[in-house]
C-alpha cells in the first residue's frame, strides 16, 4: 500500500509539472499560429473584397484574440493554483506540511492516509475497544506529557509517557477482551504490559526529578535542529510541533499498536474461530519476544553502567 502511494504521488506531481509545461507551450504556440493565419487571410482578403472585408476580420481577430487570451489566462490560473497546492503539501522548504507530517521520509499521501486510520476502527468491530483506548491514552498524555512539554519546552517526558500508555493499552485488553480468547488475551496483554513497564520504570528511575538539566535527549535536539533548518520554518512555530510530535506517540498507541492487542484479545464475528487453543507457531513467537526483551534490559543495563563508568 505504501509502494503504491508513492507511485501514485510520483505520477501526480510529474504529470502536473508536464501539463503546466504544456499548457504554456501549446497555448503560445496556438496563439501564434492563429494570429498569422488570420493575418493571412485578412491580406488575402483585402485584395479580394476591399477594405469591407478587412475591418470584418480585424473585429473577428480582436474577438477571438480577447476570448482566446481570457480562457488562456484561466487555465493557466487553475493550473497555478494547483501547482500552489502541491508546494502546501510537500517537503518544499517552509512549507505547512512540516508541522503536519508524521515522519521525515513520509509522502503527504501516506501522511493522509495514517490521519484517515481512525475511521477504520469506528467502522470495525473494535468501535467500543477504540474510543475507550483513545479516551485513556488521551487524558494520560495530556496530563503527563502535553502539560509539561508545553511549559519546559522539552519533548522528553514523552519517554515517560509513551509506555505507561503501553501499559494502559495492555491493561484496557486483559479487562475488555473476551472470556473465549484469555489464552492470547493474557499472552499478548502481558507481553506489552512487560514492556512498557521495563521502559517506564527504568525512565521513570533515569530522569528523576524530570527536570532535564541538561536539555532535551539528542533525538529531541535534532528534531528541532531539523524543523528550524532543515525544514525552514519559524522558530515561533516549534511548540505546536512539539505538541505534534509528542501527540503521534499517543495515536499510536490508539492505532497502530492497538491492532495486534485488539486482534488477538477479541474473538471474531465468526462462531468457529472461537476456542482456538494456541497455535504452536504461536508459542514459539512468545519465546522468542521473552529472549528479545530479556536481551534488550541485559543491554540497556550494560549500556548505564557503561556511560556510568566512561564518566569516571
Amino acid at each position: 500500500l505504501a509502494l503504491f502511494i508513492r507511485c501514485l504521488e510520483s505520477w501526480f506531481r510529474v504529470s502536473s509539472l508536464e501539463s503546466i509545461l504544456f499548457l504554456d507551450h501549446s497555448s503560445n504556440k496556438y496563439f501564434r499560429d492563429m494570429v498569422l493565419t488570420k493575418r493571412n487571410q485578412t491580406k488575402h482578403d483585402q485584395g479580394l473584397h476591399g477594405e469591407r472585408k478587412l475591418r470584418y476580420f480585424q473585429q473577428q481577430d480582436t474577438t477571438t484574440k480577447n476570448s482566446f487570451s481570457l480562457s488562456y489566462t484561466t487555465e493557466i490560473s487553475s493550473t497555478r493554483s494547483g501547482a500552489m497546492l502541491l508546494d502546501c503539501i510537500s517537503n518544499k522548504k517552509g512549507s505547512v506540511y512540516h508541522v503536519l507530517k508524521v515522519g521525515a521520509r513520509i509522502s503527504p499521501l501516506e501522511t493522509l492516509f495514517f490521519y484517515l486510520i481512525p475511521i477504520l476502527f469506528l467502522l470495525s468491530r473494535f468501535r467500543n475497544f477504540f474510543l475507550w483506548n483513545s479516551l485513556c491514552q488521551i487524558i494520560l498524555f495530556i496530563v503527563i506529557v502535553q502539560i509539561p512539554t508545553w511549559v519546559t519546552q522539552k519533548m522528553s517526558y514523552v519517554d515517560i509517557g509513551w509506555p505507561l500508555g503501553l501499559m494502559v493499552l495492555a491493561t484496557n485488553a486483559l479487562v475488555m477482551g473476551d472470556d473465549t480468547l484469555w489464552q492470547r488475551r493474557w499472552l499478548i496483554g502481558g507481553s506489552i504490559l512487560a514492556h512498557g513497564g521495563r521502559m517506564f520504570f527504568g525512565a521513570s528511575y533515569l530522569f528523576f526529578p524530570y527536570t532535564f538539566p541538561k536539555g532535551d535527549l539528542s533525538r529531541y535536539q535534532y528534531a528541532k535542529h531539523r524543523f528550524l533548518e532543515i525544514d525552514g520554518m519559524p522558530s515561533s512555530w516549534w511548540p505546536y510541533k512539539m505538541q505534534h510530535d509528542t501527540l503521534q506517540q499517543a495515536y499510536a498507541n490508539m492505532t497502530v499498536l492497538a491492532c495486534p492487542i485488539m486482534l488477538c484479545a477479541f474473538a471474531s464475528n465468526s462462531k468457529s474461530n472461537y476456542n482456538i487453543s494456541l497455535h504452536p507457531l504461536e508459542i514459539v513467537g512468545f519465546l522468542i519476544w521473552l529472549c528479545s526483551w530479556t536481551l534488550e534490559g541485559i543491554a540497556d543495563t550494560q549500556k548505564i553502567i557503561f556511560g556510568r563508568t566512561a564518566k569516571l
